[in-house]
């Protein structure tokens, strides 16, 4: 039996090398996928456990389809026919693992989706070479289902680096994460030239800008090849990848380690708003809720042991995020940093001023000193608001309104911290937490935004209908198509032929009179666009 896994395993290994190998060989940046190859191989000899980063972390950016023109595999599958190939060729068949209580599932998904595959896929032993055009051919379905293929396999070494190193697994995968949020966010940047702002810097709300631009229709690609059809690639991306490491937040972190995930924490929140998605943000709201279920129950001893202090809590951050977002949305930008820093000023001063010799002089100096600077601060942004109007009166009462809401739950949460013995770490958790909520909120609260939410109505009759149709396309009396459908990937494919092929559709051809050559449009939608190149 051993024999017969020992073959097993190492012949699954040594297929997946050759088909690395194959696709790194006949690549068109040849030899530099050779080369990666050949590092990561080394790497992963000597550092066996370097997937569980590598895999996550060069999401992002191992997919050179845009500049390769290939749709049909990318770098990325170098990655993981490699990173397979080690790990069966490593699997130890001597070792008795135990057996999941969900492994009849396990096999039951894989039955059903091969099936699936196999419909649409299976022509292709007849059809021959791969098509120009991968998305309406038989290819699309390995283009799909490849992915799905490499987490089940995948899945099992997962589980059992999980089960048997849990706590170094799980900083492994917590640092590729990581790592690709980062990347990620920074592609998003550059895509969104904030990043080429920087440089220059001349003007002091040149990057504030460019960062802050809401109302733009651009919406983020990523490098994600799939992106250029439009699709979900980067929404499914985003949802599944940013809770996970705002629940990073919570665990046990040395300071740099939390700096870091914060980072990437904002970068991810930014990137869900300006993907201008709606189901995005719809879906991204229910993982988040599931982080903070799963948050609360981990943290419930904690909960219990600072009851006293949990509830006023729970009450005042809502209170000072509801102050913070009404002072950005009635006088900007310049009220919402002012908010902030009176409110952390305030909670500093009532957690180190707690307990002190006269502390009821000190924190009354300090309410003052911070209220004053406060109701200047917004005051002086209420007035220079270009999207609201007030008067000097008005000005200097929103403005106290607001301090107040900013600096007095401050003080009152620093108070019950300290009281309550809680390290100023946990604090700085739920204040990361309320910056976020809050960019999160100001986001959807952008004019671009306002419009998306109002088109709901009409988008979704859209696209009702288009499913209904897509429905009404199906083979008839098929028992398979009933049972598995038509196939994985054969959507674009239906739709062509049943919908653009019934359409008169555009044509063009380039003409030439006196050597002049020039372009005639036919009949039907014809968007055309051209890039002109103009001198300085």
């Amino acid at each position: 039996m051993q024999l017969i896994n020992y073959l097993y395993t190492h012949s699954l290994a040594l297929a997946f090398f050759l088909l690395a190998s194959f696709a790194a060989i006949s690549h068109v940046f040849s030899p530099l996928p050779i080369i990666f190859l050949l590092f990561y191989l080394a790497l992963s000899i000597y550092f066996p456990r370097l997937w569980l980063v590598a895999i996550p972390a060069l999401l992002p950016i191992l997919d050179l389809s845009l500049w390769t023109g290939n749709l049909l595999y990318n770098e990325y599958d170098i990655l993981l026919l490699l990173t397979l190939a080690v790990l069966f060729w490593r699997k130890d068949n001597t070792e008795k693992e135990a057996t999941p209580p969900y492994q009849l599932l396990y096999w039951l998904l894989l039955i059903a989706f091969t099936a699936s595959f196999l419909k649409n896929f299976w022509p292709l032993l007849e059809s021959g070479l791969q098509p120009d055009d991968i998305y309406q051919s038989n290819w699309n379905s390995l283009r799909i289902g490849k992915g799905f293929f490499y987490a089940w396999l995948l899945w099992p070494f997962i589980r059992r680096e999980l089960y048997v190193h849990p706590k170094l697994s799980q900083r492994l995968l917590a640092t590729g994460i990581t790592a690709s949020l980062l990347i990620f966010g920074l592609l998003v940047l550059w895509e969104r030239h904030v990043l080429s702002a920087l440089p220059p810097f001349h003007d002091r709300y040149e990057f504030l800008s460019a960062l802050l631009d809401f109302s733009s229709t651009y919406r983020i690609t990523g490098w994600f090849t799939e992106m250029h059809v439009g699709g979900e690639a980067v929404d499914g991306y985003l949802v599944s990848l940013t809770p996970l490491v705002v629940y990073l937040l919570t665990r046990q972190l040395r300071q740099v380690e939390f700096a870091i995930i914060s980072l990437a924490a904002g970068l991810g929140f930014y990137a869900v708003i300006v993907t201008f998605t709606r189901t995005t943000i719809a879906s991204f709201t229910l993982s988040l809720f599931v982080t903070l279920l799963v948050l609360i129950v981990s943290k419930r001893n904690s909960f219990k042991s600072t009851h006293n202090a949990f509830l006023p809590t729970f009450v005042l951050f809502p209170l000072c995020f509801i102050g913070l977002f009404l002072g950005f949305k009635l006088a900007g930008y310049q009220a919402l940093l002012t908010g902030l820093i009176s409110f952390f000023a305030a909670l500093l001063s009532g957690y180190f001023l707690f307990g002190r010799n006269r502390e009821w002089q000190w924190l009354g100096i300090a309410a003052i000193a911070l209220l004053t600077l406060s109701v200047v601060g917004i005051s002086n942004s209420a007035l220079e608001s270009k999207w609201h109007f007030f008067s000097y009166s008005d000005a200097i009462r929103l403005a106290v309104l607001l301090s107040i809401s900013h600096v007095s739950p401050g003080f009152l949460l620093g108070r019950i911290a300290k009281k309550q013995a809680i390290p100023l770490k946990n604090l700085q958790i739920a204040a990361v937490f309320i910056g976020l909520f809050l960019f999160l909120a100001i986001g959807l609260s952008s004019t671009r935004f306002e419009q998306r939410f109002s088109e709901v109505s009409g988008d979704l009759s859209t696209r009702e209908h288009h499913w209904l149709q897509m429905i009404s396309f199906r083979t008839p009396d098929s028992f398979s198509s009933a049972v598995i459908g038509e196939g994985v990937g054969t959507i674009p494919g239906l739709f062509y032929q049943n919908t653009l092929l019934t359409r008169s559709l555009p044509s063009f051809r380039i003409a030439e009179e006196n050597g002049q050559a020039y372009l005639i449009l036919g009949a039907g939608e014809f968007n055309f666009f051209q890039k002109i190149f103009l001198e300085p």
